[in-house]
């Protein structure tokens, strides 16, 4: 029989501040224990809707916390219709042998989301394991629930600094660079062109922050919009503009950008001289605010040297000094 386990579940979306509760609370009881720790997430989720983090940069984040296994179910029409007692029995006691589940305040699944706390222990009482339930993890009033909708909120109005609080890391797109059209170098302002995964959820404006890319961590601004003056297109796109850097950026390598701050909204300008002479007005802000590390030109790790995203997801979360249960 395979060894037994601590189980948590839930499909994590942007993988925030609740959920790193669970996630560490199961992964500290299977070490205390000498069990497995298992996380099982879907996926997809079960209503289409833009996600914070879309299921490559879910796992990556969720690589980095010492979990033995993650179990990435695939949410298929028969799943869906899986009643919640059979998902019990199928995945977390015959598949995963477990011994405890790590749960949430609001935990609910199966068929109808009939399955919650009680069945769960239940069930569990009927084999002598055991469920911990955990309490809310709460924002800085102490009364707001940290959540994934309150993190798409505060990204929806630009609320950047509090989205970061609430994921204990800077929110972030990642993706391959595409060919563009070069208008941004035509402007003055070449710009990265980033391929982001449809389902990512873009916050539409202009932000400061920071991009890696070849192994480098640069100061940097993004617009997130339809380049309105230039073309009006319909398409959202993800264009990063890396402030005084030289080296080459081309299509297919891979780029990573974290948001610190917005600007401003994305407008229409009468003519491109009105919006390069806005751009620039964007960059000098930008150095301006981060002087430190735009004096430093290029800021120099050495673990940064050809690191994966998940390496510098891991690094980015022990270093950010929002990340605590109690901001």
């Amino acid at each position: 029989m395979a060894k037994k386990s601590v189980v948590t579940i839930g499909f994590f979306d942007g993988v925030h501040a609740g959920h790193r509760k669970l996630i560490e609370t199961a992964v500290s009881e299977a070490k205390k224990k000498g069990l497995l720790a298992v996380l099982i997430t879907f996926d997809r989720h079960p209503h289409k809707r833009e996600l914070l983090t879309p299921l490559k940069e879910k796992l990556d984040i969720l690589g980095t916390f010492g979990l033995d296994e993650i179990d990435t179910i695939e949410f298929t029409p028969d799943f869906a219709r899986m009643p919640a007692q059979k998902f019990i029995d199928t995945y977390l006691f015959a598949k995963h042998n477990m011994d405890r589940a790590v749960i949430g305040h609001d935990f609910r699944f199966g068929l109808g989301r009939k399955g919650n706390k009680e069945m769960l222990e239940k069930s569990c009482e009927a084999r002598g394991c055991s469920v911990n339930c955990l309490e809310p993890v709460t924002a800085g009033d102490k009364k707001t629930v940290v959540s994934s909708s309150l993190i798409r909120t505060c990204l929806s109005i630009g609320e950047i600094k509090q989205a970061n609080k609430l994921l204990c890391r800077d929110y972030s797109v990642e993706g391959k660079i595409i060919k563009g059209a070069g208008i941004g170098s035509s402007l003055g302002f070449p710009t990265a062109n980033i391929q982001v995964p449809k389902e990512k959820l873009l916050p539409a404006g202009v932000y400061s922050g920071f991009s890696l890319v070849n192994g480098s961590l640069r100061v940097s601004a993004a617009n997130i919009g339809f380049n309105p003056t230039v073309t009006g297109k319909k398409e959202l796109k993800c264009e990063v503009h890396v402030i005084d850097y030289d080296g080459i950026i081309k299509p297919g390598d891979n780029m990573i950008f974290y948001f610190r701050e917005k600007i401003r909204n994305e407008k229409k300008f009468p003519n491109r001289g009105a919006l390069a002479k806005q751009i620039k007005n964007d960059v000098e802000k930008i150095k301006k605010s981060y002087r430190a590390a735009y004096r430093a030109r290029l800021i120099k790790q050495s673990s940064l040297a050809n690191v994966s995203s998940r390496v510098f997801l891991a690094i980015s979360n022990k270093s950010n000094p929002g990340c605590c249960m109690g901001f």
